[in-house]
C-alpha cells in the first residue's frame, strides 16, 4: 500500500511541476505583451470605452483632418493596449465582441495621421 501511495504521489508531483512550468511560461495571457504607449496614444485609447460611438468621437478628437479611419468606427472597441511601438507608429489591439482587432496607428504632430486595419484574431 505504501508503494502505491508513493508512486501516485510521485506521478502527481511530476504532473503538477510540468503543468506549472507551462502556465508560468505563458503568464496566463495568450495575448501579446503590452508596450509603452505614447501620451497621444494613451489619450486616444482612454476614449475607447466599448461602443462604436465612442470610437467615432475619439477619432474626431485625435485624428488629423481628412483621416481615413479604415472603418474603425464600425466596431465596439474596448480594453485597448499597445503591443508594439515602431517610431511614430503604434500597434494597438482592442477587444471587439468575441474577437480582438488589431490596428497600426501612426501619429504626426500629436494627431492620428494614418490607420492600418490588420484584421482580427
Amino acid at each position: 500500500m505504501k508503494l502505491i501511495t508513493t508512486i501516485l504521489l510521485s506521478i502527481g508531483l511530476v504532473f503538477a511541476i510540468g503543468c506549472g512550468k507551462e502556465g508560468d511560461d505563458k503568464g496566463g495571457d495568450k495575448g501579446a505583451a503590452a508596450a509603452k504607449a505614447s501620451p497621444a496614444m494613451t489619450a486616444f485609447m482612454s476614449d475607447l470605452k466599448g461602443k462604436s460611438a465612442d470610437v467615432t468621437t475619439a477619432l474626431k478628437t485625435h485624428g488629423a483632418e481628412g483621416l481615413d479611419n479604415k472603418d474603425m468606427d464600425m466596431y465596439d472597441l474596448e480594453s485597448p493596449k499597445v503591443i508594439k511601438v515602431d517610431g511614430d507608429c503604434e500597434t494597438m489591439e482592442a477587444k471587439s465582441g468575441m474577437t480582438v482587432r488589431t490596428y497600426i496607428v501612426c501619429w504626426k504632430d500629436s494627431k492620428i495621421a494614418t490607420i492600418e486595419d490588420k484584421g482580427m484574431k
